[in-house]
């Protein structure tokens, strides 16, 4: 039996997510690429995105953080094995650029490849969908490659539902890919 923790992202959590990130396959990072996690393209909008990760992880700075510049703000969680180390990450990125607006976020979840089919994922997702309601998230959204049809099973099952259809709407390393936008009204 598989034994693992989540819990909400820690700030001393980021550099080994960081790690997490670049250990998986190249078929993995194909599937997920968020643009802000692995040391592998290191530059200014890559440490601004790992600023935001760790100002989102302390409660007491994202209300203020949300105020002064919402898209840097983040909800995000990890799921760790019994030795600490990270092996899911899963996050909710603010997309309103007014605080006024109702909410509307962003969903990535990724899940080391050793770890994949054992649940992980799906109780990612179930944890972060009661953060994203505690937070008054209105939707939510993401986009996902239409081949990937184990992780389009996993959103359909927790209520995404299918809004459109982007022809070569996902570059990865010079090559587009066919993918879906997906959305979950949470009120």
């Amino acid at each position: 039996m598989t034994t693992y923790t989540i819990r909400k992202l820690r700030i001393t959590d980021i550099y080994a997510l960081n790690k997490m990130y670049d250990s998986l396959f190249e078929e993995s990072k194909r599937l997920f690429h968020p643009g802000f996690l692995g040391f592998e393209s290191i530059n200014l909008n890559w440490l601004l995105a790992q600023l935001a990760l760790a100002a989102s992880s302390f409660a007491i700075s994202r209300k203020p953080l949300i105020r002064i510049h919402p898209l840097t703000t983040f909800l995000a969680i990890v799921s760790t094995d019994k030795s600490g180390k990270i092996i899911g990450f899963a996050f909710v990125k603010r997309k309103n650029r007014s605080v006024a607006e109702s909410l509307l976020g962003e969903l990535g979840i990724c899940v080391r490849d050793d770890y994949q089919g054992k649940g992980v994922g799906c109780e990612l997702m179930a944890r972060l969908l009661e953060l994203v309601k505690n937070e008054y998230f209105q939707s939510i959204y993401l986009r996902v490659l239409t081949r990937n049809l184990r992780a389009v099973h996993i959103y359909e099952k927790y209520g995404f539902r299918k809004t459109r259809i982007m022809p070569y709407g996902d570059v990865w390393r010079g090559k587009r890919f066919d993918s879906v936008e997906m959305w979950l009204d949470l009120y």
